[in-house]
């Protein structure tokens, strides 16, 4: 199997940051509706946006802590 370049592979991340991170909170309003998105909200009432960058810090948080356990359990 061919490997991914380099420029690919942060290609693809970036959009994962962006895109997936966008979808997942869509879904999450959708599943809470107008009413639980002013009821549980983390920035403004009518807003999403702050959710948006959540779920993106976790998804950047996760691909930190994946690459740093894969970097620290190298054995030379």
């Amino acid at each position: 199997m061919e490997k991914f370049s380099l420029s690919t592979i942060i290609l693809f991340k970036i959009c994962k940051y962006l895109f997936v991170s966008f979808f997942v909170a869509m879904l999450i309003a959708a599943i809470l509706g107008r009413d639980g998105i002013q009821k549980y909200h983390v920035g403004e009432p009518n807003s999403i946006k702050e959710e948006y960058l959540i779920i993106m810090g976790l998804f950047i948080a996760y691909d930190i802590i994946k690459y740093l356990i894969g970097f620290l359990n190298k054995k030379p």
